[in-house]
């Protein structure tokens, strides 16, 4: 019986063509497994198989000005969705429910088309999450798919009376295996002899000393000049709920302030913990040639990690460090807890210390703040009310000063980053006895 069935679609140059289509059809749809919401994902496959039965018996219920008029209505409602912190899922369910729509519609070359563009979306959007040997498969069996499929829907067009589905197989796979052998052997040397930079080929040439906003391996205050906004993407996050609004990362920890500047110096490191978190997500890192992997508060664990071979540890602070630089995308499964488990008293004198060099104003400041109160939570809220009701002001520009960076900005200019802010923060709070750091 289903051999017949199979017979009787090779034998067909429409139904040997179509095979070809829903092949490379499921490597899309596969690849977008892990991403897209299972409701569309369900929906897609279901109206694919609909498709199929559809095209079996040749019969088309459904008139194509509404299932165009329900693409349409569906794109604007994804678009709605779209936002630059949920960017992937809305489109992976817009185009997973285009493919289902296309397959309930009779085919056409013109339609055909369609569907493999569709088709090679999918795959291409999987990029952004998928970095494993599972993509490099999907991305070769598409090639190949594809690459087929236009050679039938072109041979299907152009005479589909006399179209020969078995002969124009046998022409294409000599033709294709030979490009894909030569290619892969051409590939070889490629990559062994081409130069290569520890930063992409654009940075290099894009490359400034000024003042840009980004991840640092120190906070230093005191430069002068125009923090410059820095766009460029450092991870994207996929599977964190949208319950959580201000997600605060974790990428640093400084616990030393020295010479105008925050830095880090506790060196010891220990293992993630085991099991899992409340909060459950995976990032995409992009290649910042650092050992720092983002966390969402609180670090918990690590789970999988793909596109690079390494150890996987923790610094005092909570910070995930890995045993080598990143310069390579990656990706990885990551927990987080609402609520710290690990223990800082032994670092209480750390998180306390005060340099000998601080301003006697600074002090004062600390002081005036804290008197009267022994409650520690009432001391952080009245720093927060100093700065938040002191006439401060929010500023990437920073200005010349004159004596001791930090004192200039609490007393004088009131205008500062967030490293500004953070700082005095840290530091106040340390005079009041109160441990901190620069997170």
């Amino acid at each position: 019986m289903h051999y017949s069935i199979l017979k009787k679609l090779l034998e067909s140059p429409k139904g040997a063509t179509l095979i070809w289509i829903y092949l490379s059809t499921g490597v899309g749809v596969f690849s977008l497994a892990e991403i897209a919401d299972t409701l569309y994902l369900s929906l897609c496959i279901l109206f694919i198989l609909l498709g199929a039965i559809m095209d079996y018996k040749n019969s088309y219920p459904i008139k194509r000005i509404l299932l165009n008029l329900l693409g349409i209505a569906l794109t604007f409602y994804f678009a709605f969705q779209i936002s630059l912190d949920n960017l992937v899922e809305p489109l992976s369910n817009l185009l997973l429910t285009l493919l289902g729509i296309k397959f309930l519609e009779e085919k056409k070359p013109r339609d055909m088309y369609q569907i493999l563009l569709l088709s090679l979306l999918c795959l291409s959007l999987a990029t952004l999450y998928n970095l494993s040997i599972s993509f490099l498969i999907m991305l070769t069996f598409f090639s190949l798919l594809g690459i087929t499929s236009l050679v039938f829907i072109n041979a299907y067009k152009q005479n589909p009376k006399n179209f020969q589905p078995l002969e124009v197989f046998k022409y294409y796979s000599v033709i294709s295996l030979s490009l894909f052998v030569a290619v892969l052997f051409l590939s070889v040397p490629f990559f062994v002899f081409l130069p290569r930079s520890h930063f992409p080929l654009f940075d290099v040439f894009g490359r400034s000393d000024g003042l840009k906003t980004g991840i640092a391996s120190e906070v230093s205050l005191g430069k002068v000049g125009e923090i410059q906004q820095d766009n460029t993407v450092a991870f994207r996050v996929f599977g964190l709920s949208q319950d959580i609004k201000e997600p605060y990362w974790r990428v640093q920890v400084f616990d030393t302030y020295e010479g105008n500047r925050w830095i880090s110096t506790l060196k010891e490191s220990f293992s993630p913990l085991k099991g899992m978190g409340d909060i459950s997500y995976t990032i995409i890192l992009e290649p910042h040639y650092e050992d720092h992997l983002p966390m969402l508060d609180y670090p918990y664990s690590i789970g999988s990690l793909e596109g690079i071979k390494g150890q996987v540890f923790v610094r005092p602070g909570g910070a995930f460090r890995l045993s080598t630089n990143i310069n390579r995308t990656i990706r990885y499964t990551a927990t987080s807890i609402s609520e710290p488990v690990l223990s800082y008293e032994t670092l209480y004198d750390a998180y306390t210390e005060v340099p000998e060099d601080v301003p006697e104003s600074i002090k004062r400041l600390a002081m005036e703040l804290s008197k009267g109160v022994m409650d520690e939570e009432e001391k952080v809220q009245r720093v927060i009310k100093h700065f938040r009701e002191g006439g401060y002001s929010y500023s990437l520009k920073l200005e010349s000063y004159e004596g001791d960076p930090l004192e200039y900005f609490i007393f004088v200019s009131k205008k500062g980053n967030c490293e500004y802010y953070a700082s005095a923060t840290a530091l106040i709070l340390r005079i009041m006895g109160i441990p901190s750091r620069v997170v």
